[in-house]
Parts: C-alpha cells; sequence; structure tokens
C-alpha cells in the first residue's frame, strides 16, 4: 500500500508542475485507476504541501506517544511489581494502557485472580450454590477461576433471593 500512494503522490506531483489543480489531478486519476485513487480532498492536502515548497512523497513523522513497546520492559515491571495494573504499566512507559494490553495478550501473561476483599466465612458460604462460581474456583471441577481484577462475582443462592423479593 505504500508503494502505491508514494507512486499516486509522484503523479500529483506531476499534475502540480503542468499547472493543474488537485480536483483535475484526483479525475485524472479515477480515471485510470478507478476506486483505488485518491480521495479529492487527500488530493488538495498534497497540493496544499506542494505549494508550502514542500516536495516530500514520504508520509511526516507523526506525534504522539509510540506505539510499540519493548516486551522486556512490560516483563520487567511485572517482575518487580506482579500486582501492577495496565494503567500503572502504561504511565511508567509513557503510552496507552490498551497498548499494554494488547502486549499482555500476545505474551500470553495471566492474570491474577481477584477476590473480592472482606469475605467472611459465612459469605463464602453462601457463595457455595451447586454451579456457581465461588473465589476458590468453580464448583465441581478443579480449574480455578480467573476474574479480571476489577469484577466481582456477587452471586446469592436463588432460594434466599426469591426469598428476599416476596
Amino acid at each position: 500500500m505504500e508503494k502505491q500512494d508514494v507512486h499516486f503522490r509522484h503523479i500529483l506531483l506531476y499534475y502540480f508542475r503542468k499547472g493543474k489543480n488537485a480536483s483535475q489531478a484526483q479525475k485524472k486519476l479515477c480515471a485510470v485507476y478507478g476506486d483505488e485513487a485518491l480521495k479529492e480532498r487527500q488530493c488538495r492536502n498534497w497540493f496544499e504541501r506542494f505549494r508550502s515548497g514542500d516536495f516530500s512523497l514520504k508520509n511526516a513523522q507523526r506525534s504522539g506517544r509510540p506505539v510499540e513497546v519493548d516486551e522486556t520492559h512490560i516483563k520487567a515491571i511485572i517482575d518487580s511489581d506482579r500486582h501492577s495494573t495496565t494503567r500503572d504499566i502504561a504511565e511508567k512507559l509513557n503510552v496507552s494502557h490498551t497498548c499494554i494490553e494488547k502486549q499482555l495478550k500476545t505474551l500470553a501473561i495471566p492474570q491474577d485472580i481477584a477476590e473480592p476483599p472482606g469475605l467472611s466465612p459465612s459469605m463464602l458460604k453462601q457463595r457455595q450454590v451447586r454451579g456457581v462460581a465461588t473465589p476458590q474456583g468453580i464448583e465441581g471441577t478443579n480449574r480455578p477461576l480467573r476474574i479480571p481484577q476489577r469484577s466481582f462475582v456477587l452471586s446469592v443462592p436463588l432460594a434466599a433471593h426469591k426469598k428476599e423479593q416476596k
């Protein structure tokens, strides 16, 4: 795609130097390349750039945060503090937290199991209903329950819930 974009820009520069305007150049591009050609707004932007004296055909450097993060930096932060959130890591590395989330998925680093704070033994007992998820896992299986950090399991036995509604 990049090569085709540069090719279109060469053509636009040619038409600019011939004295054509952006609209005329875009129509000629569409006549040859059809739907693959640049839109008129893009042609106008490039003609504006040429008029300002910038004849470089490459994309300008983008500002903002870097999109790529070295995975060794992420692993080092996680190793130093296993309970770091994606937002904490993102703040330390000066990237967005979604960038960190995507990187963690590709690295296949498991999330910690979140457990609601301050569960008393009676509350745990209430949660132990057949087939209901408890902080220890899913009853009847040997698999631990994986809950995202910001989620809570708020389950009440169905019979107790119906009694409260009456």
